[in-house]
């Protein structure tokens, strides 16, 4: 329904619940999932835990949401991606940097989504979250393969068949997921001779787009100047708020 045709009651609802999750983000930022309830929301908000039961069902219906919410804010940095004029080795590398900008921005959505995965927690999930997630995911997978085949038919990328296009995609998810992932653990990284994973991420993408022969390859551009020339043109905002421009 469009927001602005809603009534005052349901006005409330939509306010109440987004309370409701702006203080679950907040808790589970700042004291992680294994104290995370619905009574500690409640508290939070200063609603009674019927109240909150009333919008969602348990706390891992409210993790969800919070997922879905954070792949819709991707999904819509990836359209941007798509729409960029360029080549699709641009489209594709706006689409890398969207990823990063969105990691650094909700770092965690990141510990979110690692949680939500897990069989013991979509078990606890509501049919309907569990299909809205579906379909979340779905939006956010599209726009990358729009342009793997834009790639294709453009003659920049020589893949083919349906197999090695999606292998290619998931060794791209595997990347962003597990950099950000690992950006998040307690390792030494300087101690063990490595590099911070965020700081490779950008780098480590361009090679991988490289070992699949993607045109041009990285060896013709600076990297760097690359992507902040992308950034500037298609994520000024994001680059903005992380001190990036």
């Amino acid at each position: 329904m469009d927001k602005d045709n809603l009534s005052r009651k349901e006005r409330e609802i939509r306010d109440r619940e987004q309370l409701i999750l702006d203080a679950a983000r907040t808790l589970l930022a700042t004291d992680g999932y294994q104290v995370f309830s619905m009574e500690r929301i409640a508290s939070e908000v200063e609603y009674s835990k019927g109240t909150i039961y009333n919008h969602f069902k348990s706390k891992e219906d409210v993790l969800s949401t919070l997922c879905c919410h954070s792949l819709d804010s991707l999904s819509e940095l990836f359209e941007r991606a798509l729409n960029y004029p360029g080549s699709s080795r641009e489209k594709i590398s706006a689409l890398v940097l969207a990823y990063a900008l969105h990691a650094q921005m909700r770092p965690i959505d990141v510990q979110n989504m690692q949680s939500i995965k897990t069989q013991v927690m979509r078990e606890k999930v509501s049919i309907d979250l569990l299909n809205e997630m579906y379909l979340a995911e779905q939006k956010v997978i599209e726009p990358a393969q729009k342009i793997v085949m834009m790639a294709v038919t453009e003659g920049d990328l020589n893949i083919s068949n349906e197999d090695a296009i999606g292998e290619m995609i998931t060794g791209m998810w595997a990347l962003g997921y597990g950099t950000f992932l690992l950006n998040q653990t307690q390792f030494d990284f300087d101690e063990l001779g490595l590099v911070l994973p965020e700081k490779q991420f950008l780098n480590t993408a361009q090679k991988l787009l490289d070992g699949y022969h993607w045109q041009p390859l990285s060896s013709s551009f600076d990297i760097e100047k690359y992507y902040l020339d992308i950034g500037t043109k298609a994520f000024p905002e994001e680059m903005k708020s992380l001190k990036l421009l």
